[in-house]
């Protein structure tokens, strides 16, 4: 089985979070403060703003990774022009958690898709876990 998790982040050392909000005109669902401590030998390298999208609002990961970048589309679409802007200081890019129980299979994306997504002019990282579990896991 094939579950996946969206998040469009916005990256940097020095980061303004309200910043970022504010180009935005939206409050982050996940954020993480360069030197925060996530574990005794694990620190934030640098700070993330971060925005998740997910299905429902009980449900927190997407059984297709297409209608999970669609959702992505549909929320930024009209704030492409901020996303390049801060482009332009921080690392945007569209964080994928993709978590299979399964060694075959996985996303499929159509092209129209793929326009959208070279329009909107963000990177795309597609995060493979391997999981015993048939739902998503924490991302580590």
């Amino acid at each position: 089985m094939h579950r996946y998790t969206v998040e469009l982040r916005v990256s940097g050392k020095k980061l303004d979070i309200s910043e970022v909000s504010a180009a935005l005109r939206l409050q982050p669902t996940n954020t993480r403060i360069e030197g925060e401590k996530l574990s005794k030998t694990k620190v934030v390298q640098e700070s993330i703003w971060g925005y998740d999208l997910y299905p429902t609002p009980a449900k927190e990961d997407w059984e297709s990774l297409e209608a999970a970048l669609n959702a992505v589309l549909s929320k930024f679409r009209a704030r492409k022009a901020e996303l390049r802007k801060l482009s332009r200081r921080y690392g945007v890019y569209l964080w994928c958690g993709h978590f299979t129980s399964s060694f075959n299979g996985g996303p499929e994306l159509s092209p129209k898709l793929l326009r959208g997504l070279a329009n909107l002019g963000v990177r795309v990282i597609i995060d493979t876990h391997s999981s015993k579990e048939s739902g998503a896991v924490s991302e580590s």
